[in-house]
């Protein structure tokens, strides 16, 4: 997981003492006695070499630790193009035909749900193992997820289902149009004596519409997926004072970045993060987010308005020097319409980050869905810690988002202690090379080649 390189060097002349010392400028590598030269975080650092007992002669090596994007390797299970072997097991009100629109093959199947029924199809040809698959993924296209309660998942070890293992995702998971999803498969719920290691002989999918709504969800891909490191992103909405006065302490301490999403109008209100702090903190290598320049609800106000608000946004990060993730969007209140993804672009965005929950499997790089895990009093520390084990599964980023940190239960706070504790496992899991702690910039270069 960690790169190295073995610094070759040569003293003259050749009766010199051959005893060097090797000191480290920066924190992105470690070298020890022998020269060997490991990566730790990303960044940069300066290593100086001199002979023992005169510092004042050396040379000295630069290197750039720069983030690839995640390897995981994924095996399809079906790509739906078959409509005959996916038999529809439900009732009245439901049905499931071939989609050739929405698909990014030949056909997709479609499951249409009316009037709040609940549609599900089962496959009983299927005969295949999983193998090392650590989760599963899934790419649908979600017509209307306001009327769209939940999708689920079932692998079994019998054409039965008496042996299976089940994996929801939420309505609130899901956002209009193409959805591409991860599951670790040890967070399924498993019934019987389902074994992963055994041969998966039935997939059954189930769509739940809203109560008297019509839900319609075209499958286009199921695959198995090997994976097992993610990125974890620290992200904190507004600029509140308590993501400087216990954020920054707690995550400093484990030398964690994080990004600040930044509202050019709160700079100055004494609830938030002052300039001068503000500059402090990007100087200690956080990343400050469009959160543009009123915090207006851009679903709801004039196309002009929209863009001229998220320009500010940008127009004020840039104005301080604070520049990295000027680029990347933040939604205020996660408020949109069909047009807002359209004038963040027009506005210079390259990426935007919503309130839909989860883990994100696609690449950030011209994106305007990007999801996050909203970090609210009831979530507790046991459901964090299985976010970040989820995500290294299925090879996925994980933004945590947060507002303020305290003991309020207001949803705007997250307890102090908890996000301690959290903080402590994602550096346990960073130093055991599982996962990296990225900031918002970051997670954008890294995936650009991708684009």
């Amino acid at each position: 997981m960690k790169s190295q390189f073995q610094i070759k060097t040569k003293v003259l002349p050749d009766n010199a003492s051959q005893q060097l010392i090797y000191s480290v400028e920066g924190d992105s590598v470690t070298v020890d006695s022998a020269g060997l030269a490991t990566s730790r975080n990303i960044g940069k650092s300066t290593v100086k070499i001199s002979p023992v007992g005169n510092p004042d002669v050396f040379t000295s090596v630069n290197f750039d630790v720069s983030l690839s994007s995640i390897e995981r390797d994924s095996t399809i299970i079906d790509e739906f193009l078959a409509l005959t072997p996916w038999k529809l097991a439900s009732g009245a009100g439901t049905s499931r035909s071939a989609d050739k629109v929405n698909t990014n093959n030949k056909q997709s199947i479609e499951i249409l749900c009316e009037n709040g029924a609940i549609g599900f199809m089962r496959n009983t040809e299927v005969n295949t193992y999983a193998n090392d698959a650590t989760g599963i993924d899934i790419s649908m296209y979600v017509h209307d997820p306001a009327t769209t309660q939940r999708v689920i998942v079932y692998l079994a070890n019998d054409t039965g289902l008496s042996n299976n293992c089940s994996f929801v995702f939420e309505g609130y998971e899901l956002k209009k149009g193409w959805n591409h999803l991860s599951a670790a498969i040890r967070s399924g719920k498993k019934v019987g004596a389902f074994d992963i290691k055994n041969a998966i002989q039935a997939i059954q999918i189930r769509v739940e519409a809203v109560a008297a709504q019509n839900a319609a969800v075209s499958f286009d891909a199921l695959s198995f997926v090997d994976a097992g490191k993610a990125n974890v992103l620290f992200m904190m909405d507004d600029g509140w004072t308590t993501q400087d006065t216990e954020a920054f302490r707690i995550l400093s301490q484990h030398k964690l970045p994080a990004t600040i999403g930044v509202v050019a109008s709160n700079v100055g209100d004494a609830r938030f993060i002052s300039s001068e702090r503000l500059a402090e903190i990007y100087e200690a290598g956080w990343d400050f987010a469009n959160h543009t320049g009123g915090h207006k609800r851009q679903g709801d106000i004039s196309e002009a308005d929209s863009l001229a608000d998220i320009k500010a946004g940008r127009d004020y990060l840039i104005g301080k020097g604070w520049d990295r993730a000027k680029d990347f969007l933040i939604l205020p209140y996660g408020s949109m319409n069909d047009k807002t993804a359209e004038i963040a672009q027009e506005a210079g965005c390259t990426a935007m980050r919503t309130l839909v929950s989860g883990i994100e499997i696609e690449n950030p790089v011209d994106n305007f869905g990007l999801k996050a895990f909203n970090l609210i009093p009831t979530v507790t520390i046991s459901q964090a810690k299985a976010m970040v084990d989820n995500a290294i599964d299925c090879g996925a980023t994980l933004t945590f988002l947060n507002h303020r940190f305290g003991s309020d239960t207001d949803t705007m706070f997250y307890p102090i202690d908890r996000y301690e504790q959290l903080a402590a496992y994602v550096a346990s899991k960073k130093e055991a090379g599982e996962l990296r702690c990225i900031t918002a910039s970051q997670w954008i270069e890294a995936n650009k080649s991708k684009a």
